[in-house]
């Protein structure tokens, strides 16, 4: 059945794209809102009121939704993107700082930064689920791009915890620097880089030995934020108490200019998907620096909230412009399902390499996280054959890419889904592209 099933699906062309809307969240600590910037306009199109002072912020991987911890009242808000309302508070309790999100969205790592530890959040129930005890004063968080590793800041002991996720347990402790404060894991995921507030210095950390490999001295005072370009090739840099941007050529780890003056103590920065703008929060004066990486200059300044933290950018869900689900089939031990949809007119088209894949059932869900599809040489489809949760998955995408519309092939042994309802809800998320679908299984 399975072979006859992906004959068809070979009959069957997709689709290019036009662009999707990208958004800045930036939270504002002493507002306790969350500005939103369509990054298109650079203006304002949202203001949303989260907890008290809100600090770290991280938006999941499809974009449908995005993570603000509160400080001030030990919770984390959760913001749907679609509607830019909070849908749910998670109580974690403690001081959450900066948080980060696992790559196939399902899991938060919150640092409580006066509790010495990390809250373990899954995102399907919005619920804490565990800890992991780190370092003293847990302040920042990034995850590995194929989400084996999460590496947690501790600001006053001067190490990186290093924590498996598959176990939730620390597996390792660098001894970094003296505070380190912010940090991120580069696209390519080789190197963690992280600040040093009082040192005005940055470390650069090998992912593959979890040993330093650079100090930088950056200059200036108070070395805070910083985000790698989307080419892997530059680190830019913040430094709270110069109201610059500093830049590392990642070739070298030396700074390289020029120095780019912002707003009034740059904190939380990042770029566009594009990798074309730089988006930096200015804590001091409000604001928001847009910095064109093609001349490295300011090129807007966007006034928010009070006190602006963190920030992050993100393309918002698009739906399919038409999903259809051809056949679906359950078993006690295994379901097949065939489909096909069009990609929505604002979508920038789908990346299976490089973005998880969701497939849903009713309660059932299944994420393939990004990095696992492979792309088959000379064509435009994509395969992934392995093991997902102890379930064996064959997902099959193909298509043209001259066309505007996809077909999808997926086989999963283990789950039982006979007991869902009939005719059941049924989704496919790709990236940030997401359609459902309601269909009788057989």
């Amino acid at each position: 059945m399975a072979r006859s099933l992906f004959v068809l699906l070979l009959t069957v062309v997709f689709a290019f794209a036009l662009h999707a809307q990208t958004n800045a969240y930036v939270p504002n600590q002493n507002s306790g809102t969350v500005s939103v910037i369509n990054t298109a306009t650079n203006t304002v199109t949202a203001t949303i009121t989260v907890g008290s002072s809100p600090d770290g912020v991280v938006a999941s991987p499809d974009g449908s939704r995005v993570y603000v911890s509160n400080f001030g009242n030990g919770t984390v808000s959760v913001i749907d993107t679609a509607s830019n309302t909070v849908v749910a508070t998670i109580v974690t309790g403690g001081a959450p700082a900066n948080l980060t999100i696992t790559p196939d969205g399902t899991t938060l790592y919150v640092p409580d930064e006066f509790g010495n530890s990390v809250f373990v959040v899954d995102t399907a129930s919005n619920t804490v689920t565990g800890s992991v005890v780190v370092g003293f004063g847990p302040l920042s968080a990034s995850v590995l791009p194929n989400g084996t590793r999460a590496y947690v800041g501790n600001f006053f002991d001067g190490t990186i915890s290093v924590i498996d996720t598959a176990t939730n347990t620390v597996i390792a402790s660098i001894a970094a620097t003296t505070f380190p404060t912010l940090m991120h894991v580069t696209p390519d995921g080789t190197r963690l880089y992280v600040t040093d507030e009082f040192l005005n210095s940055v470390v650069a950390i090998d992912t593959a030995t979890n040993t330093v490999v650079a100090t930088i001295s950056i200059g200036g005072e108070e070395v805070f934020g910083l985000a790698p370009t989307r080419d892997n090739k530059k680190i830019y840099v913040g430094t709270f108490g110069s109201n610059t941007v500093s830049i590392i050529d990642r070739a070298t780890n030396n700074v390289v200019p020029p120095l780019i003056t912002v707003g009034t103590n740059p904190v939380g920065m990042e770029f566009t998907p594009d990798g074309k703008f730089l988006y930096v929060a200015n804590f001091g004066d409000n604001t928001v620096s847009v910095i064109s990486i093609a001349t490295n200059g300011v090129v807007a300044t966007i006034p928010v909230g009070g006190g602006p933290l963190g920030l992050d950018i993100t393309d918002l869900t698009v739906p399919f412009r038409r999903f259809d689900i051809d056949a679906l089939v359950t078993t006690h031990q295994e379901f097949i399902e065939v489909g096909s949809f069009t990609l929505g007119n604002l979508s920038k088209g789908i990346d299976p390499v490089h973005t998880p894949v969701k497939v849903t059932v009713g309660t059932f869900s299944l994420t393939i996280p990004a990095g696992k599809f492979l792309k088959i040489d000379g064509t435009p489809n994509y395969i992934f054959q392995g093991a997902i949760h102890g379930m064996n998955v064959l997902f099959i995408l193909t298509g043209d890419p001259a066309a505007r519309s996809f077909a999808y092939f997926v086989d999963v042994h283990g789950p039982d889904l006979t007991t869902q309802p009939n005719p059941v809800n049924a989704g496919l998320t790709i990236g940030n592209n997401a359609g459902t679908d309601t269909v009788r299984h057989f």
